[in-house]
């Protein structure tokens, strides 16, 4: 009885193991394919990973040309007696200030955060992988199928990193290629710029040193 009850304790470890074993493959069955893209659907993913670049550096530029916004706040007109809106109209380009008197005389900021620049980028960077076009890949025979991807972004002083989840499937014959995790890194000052506009910001509000310029100079 008790080599019969050994045994039976063996086979159920051995069965433990085994689940085990298949429920890590599952679990990690995007990052150990991810390290195997078969050589004739790699330039489909770099495809991927170029539009997705491509995304990132555009949004990129709208922040920097917006004063750190992709999507614009309110617009907010101003009166006879205070003549200023909040938003510089350059050459068509809006810019909103960071800091306006309102139309009712109420002085108002509308200053961007690192996190609120990133969740704008993300979202950008996320709908835009929906416009990712693969049809010379598909006149090849490629099948590719990607579920809903959840975008984040990072943004540093040199550079920003994109970061996609989604279930992206290439296959075409025999060769396929599952990658779960997709990652794109993108040289930028965008960090470096705005701390930097966001000292000189604080600076003047503490200070109000261009209106004691302004003063000088007249």
């Amino acid at each position: 009885m008790r080599n019969k009850s050994g045994q039976v304790t063996i086979f159920v470890i051995i069965a433990v193991i085994v689940l085990a074993a298949i429920a890590a493959f599952f679990v990690f069955r995007g990052s150990i394919i991810q390290g195997e893209i078969p050589a004739d659907i790699q330039p489909v993913y770099n495809a991927f990973l170029s539009c997705i670049e491509e995304s990132t550096a555009t949004g990129i530029s709208i922040l920097e040309s917006q004063g750190g916004y992709i999507e614009l706040p309110d617009f907010e007109a101003g009166s006879f007696y205070s003549p200023f809106s909040s938003q510089l109209d350059f050459f068509g380009n809006p810019i909103p200030y960071w800091y306006y008197v309102s139309g009712n005389n109420i002085q108002k900021e509308q200053v961007p955060t690192v996190k609120g620049m990133e969740e704008q980028l993300s979202n950008y960077v996320n709908d835009g992988i929906s416009r990712c076009r693969f049809d010379d890949y598909y006149g090849q025979g490629f099948e590719i199928h990607f579920d809903n991807p959840k975008t984040t972004a990072d943004i540093s002083d040199n550079q920003v990193v994109i970061s996609v989840s989604t279930s992206m499937d290439i296959s075409r014959g025999n060769e396929t290629a599952l990658i779960k995790k997709h990652d794109v890194s993108v040289n930028s000052n965008l960090g470096k710029l705005y701390n930097s506009a966001k000292k000189i910001y604080d600076y003047e509000q503490e200070t109000l040193f261009l209106e004691q310029y302004g003063i000088d100079t007249l």
